[in-house]
């Protein structure tokens, strides 16, 4: 999968906080079950500069089976 936010890319997705480096920015499953957007050690709302009503672009590889 490929998650863009103004040009930013998020391509992992990690069980825990603590699975993502410092700095990192990566995808969690918050306690709700919605996709959620983090950077271990800091802000992901302020290193994406995002806002209600940011687009957020979702890509997944579809595999014929």
């Amino acid at each position: 999968f490929k998650i863009s936010i103004d040009g930013t890319n998020i391509t992992r997705l990690c069980a825990t906080f603590s699975e993502g480096k410092p700095g990192e920015l990566f995808a969690i499953e918050g306690s709700t079950g919605y996709v959620e957007f983090v950077l271990n050690q800091a802000s992901a709302a302020d290193r994406l500069k995002v806002e209600p009503g940011t687009e957020i672009e979702v890509e997944t590889e579809v595999t014929n089976q």
